[in-house]
């Protein structure tokens, strides 16, 4: 069995290994450097570690899992038509998967593997299924979209989210309207 300390983050939970004996540290990078008075640790997907500090404002709780098995869902992760969206992913149906500004790739994956689509190149599959990203570049939110194209349901999500005066919002409703 796996132990893992479970987070909550802006926009869902995070999972980091939990590792409360030496026999733990055994398979992680450094791991002989631990000694009985560091433990317990926390092991992120890095590879980096630290102390478990339980009084984190953040801290949730610790599970245990079959070794191998995710620690925590793709909706407990990223959740979906969340109120708080700000980045993530657009399905063409409209719903949105709240991943914040740096957790595409993963969600993509998860998403890529809930749906059954082609898990090879996650973030392509999904943009080739007609998928939007949302994300950040250069500090300012930026939309991607396969072929310039959206459809209509997406159009009306991203309205909701208050990008109706967004630049590249219009060029792509003109481009696409004519196809809804």
């Amino acid at each position: 069995m796996q132990k893992w300390a479970i987070y909550k983050s802006k926009v869902g939970l995070y999972a980091k290994e939990y590792i409360d004996t030496l026999e733990g540290c055994k398979n992680i990078l450094g791991g002989c450097y631990v000694k009985e008075e560091d433990l317990p640790i926390v092991v992120n997907n890095a590879g980096g570690r630290c102390c478990f500090y339980p009084v984190e404002d953040n801290f949730v709780e610790i599970i245990e899992k079959e070794d191998g098995e995710e620690p925590l869902t793709r909706e407990q992760r990223y959740p979906k038509n969340s109120k708080d969206f700000e980045y993530g992913w657009i399905s063409p149906d409209g719903d949105t998967f709240n991943t914040d500004y740096e957790g595409h790739y993963r969600a993509a994956e998860m998403i890529c593997k809930e749906y059954g689509y082609s898990s090879f190149s996650p973030e392509r599959s999904l943009e080739e299924k007609g998928w939007v990203k949302i994300t950040r570049y250069h500090g300012e939110r930026q939309i991607f979209a396969e072929d310039l194209f959206i459809t209509k349901a997406q159009a009306d999500t991203m309205i909701d989210l208050g990008y109706s005066l967004n630049p590249q919002f219009i060029e792509l409703v003109t481009y696409s309207e004519e196809r809804w």
